[in-house]
């Protein structure tokens, strides 16, 4: 990690770039799973709504 934190150090353009291509995947990753987290728990409230009888822990 310490040779690619020199390489990069005589080139901050490149570093701004890969950090901001870093920042935006990650935050594209986090709001994916953020809505792949809603859409479960509201298949899941409907679930339970339709048929209260069963378990929680059923996918």
């Amino acid at each position: 990690n310490a040779c690619i934190g020199k390489s990069y150090e005589h080139h901050p353009a490149v570093l701004s770039k890969a950090a901001m291509v870093k920042i935006l995947s990650s935050v594209v990753i986090a709001f994916f799973n953020v809505e792949m987290a809603r859409l479960k728990n509201m298949k899941y409230i409907q679930r339970k709504l339709n048929n209260p009888t069963t378990p929680v822990f059923q996918m």
